[in-house]
C-alpha cells in the first residue's frame, strides 16, 4: 500500500519501507479496493471537520499523503512518526504510545493504516485520546483482512469489538464505524496475493506484465461480482477496519 521509498531514521531498526505519497485508487493495483476505501473515509472526513485554522495531528505519517488535504482547507497540519521521511518534513520523531505535545493539543486527530503496526493497541488509544481536545475527532483506518508487510512490524489486526472496547477504556465515543469491503473484494486481494508474492514475485519485466494484467482481472472480477451478489454477501471478511471516534468534553457534549 505504499510508492515512495525512506530510509529509517538513525537508531530506528525498522527495514526500509516504501511509503505512500497519496491516496490514489488504481484498477492497476492489487490494493485498489483498500485505497479506495480509505481514500473515500479518511478524506471525506478530513473535508467534514477541517476548517481554517483547525490544528490536526497526522499520527503515522510517513510521507504525508494527507497534508496537502489538510492544508488545501487552512488546517494546520502537525506530522508524527518514528521514523523521518525522505522530505524530513515529520515534526515529531516518537512512538505513538508517547508523544511529545501537551493534552488536548488537536481538533482533529489522524491515525491511518498504522494501527497493526503498533503492538499496545491500548495505549496507542490513550495516547490518541489524550492530544485530542474535548470535543475534537479522531478519524482511524487499519487494515483488516490484508497480507504481512512491513515484517516484523505487523503486530495484530483490530476488530469493530476491539475498537469499541479501546475507545471505551480511553473515554472516548465511538461516532461511526464502518466495515470497508466484503468478501468479493478480499477474494480479489489474496488474488494479487497468490501471484504477486508467488510464481510472479520476480521483478523482470514479463513477471511485472503478468502481475499488471492478473490485477486487473481480478479486479474487474470482483465489480462485477460485486454488482452482482455485493448486497447479499456477509461481509464478515472485509478489508478495512474505519472509525470515527469523539473525545467528549467535561458536560458531554460534541464541538462543532
Amino acid at each position: 500500500m505504499t510508492t515512495t521509498e525512506t530510509q529509517p531514521a538513525s537508531g530506528d531498526h525498522r527495514p526500509v519501507m516504501r511509503r505512500r505519497t497519496k491516496y490514489s485508487a488504481s484498477v492497476l493495483k492489487g490494493d485498489y479496493f483498500i485505497v479506495r476505501a480509505v481514500q473515500r473515509f479518511a478524506i471525506g472526513w478530513i473535508d467534514e471537520l477541517v476548517k481554517p485554522g483547525t490544528v490536526v495531528a497526522d499520527v503515522g505519517c510517513g510521507s504525508q499523503p494527507l497534508r496537502g488535504e489538510v492544508e488545501s482547507r487552512g488546517g494546520q497540519y502537525v506530522g508524527f512518526d518514528i521514523a523521518q521521511n525522505e522530505t524530513g518534513t515529520v515534526d515529531h520523531l516518537c512512538p505513538i504510545t508517547d508523544m511529545p505535545v501537551e493534552d488536548g493539543a488537536f481538533d482533529v486527530v489522524l491515525c491511518n493504516e498504522v494501527l497493526h503496526h503498533v503492538s499496545d493497541t491500548y495505549g496507542a488509544f490513550d495516547e490518541l485520546a489524550r492530544i485530542t481536545k474535548p470535543g475534537g475527532r479522531i478519524v482511524i483506518t487499519t487494515p483488516f483482512n490484508y497480507h504481512l508487510h512491513e515484517v516484523p512490524y505487523d503486530f495484530v489486526r483490530v476488530t469493530p469489538y476491539q475498537f469499541e472496547a479501546c475507545a471505551r477504556r480511553s473515554g472516548l465515543v465511538v461516532e461511526q464505524l464502518e466495515k470497508a469491503g466484503n468478501e468479493v473484494e478480499v477474494l480479489a486481494t489474496m488474488w494479487e496475493n497468490l501471484w504477486g508474492f508467488g510464481p510472479l514475485r520476480f521483478g523482470n519485466p514479463v513477471c511485472g506484465v503478468l502481475r499488471v494484467g492478473l490485477r486487473l482481472f481480478g479486479n474487474v472480477c470482483a465489480m462485477i461480482g460485486n454488482a452482482l451478489f455485493g448486497r447479499s454477501v456477509a461481509r464478515i471478511a472485509y478489508l478495512n477496519t474505519m472509525v470515527l471516534l469523539r473525545k467528549p468534553t467535561s458536560d458531554g457534549a460534541a464541538e462543532a
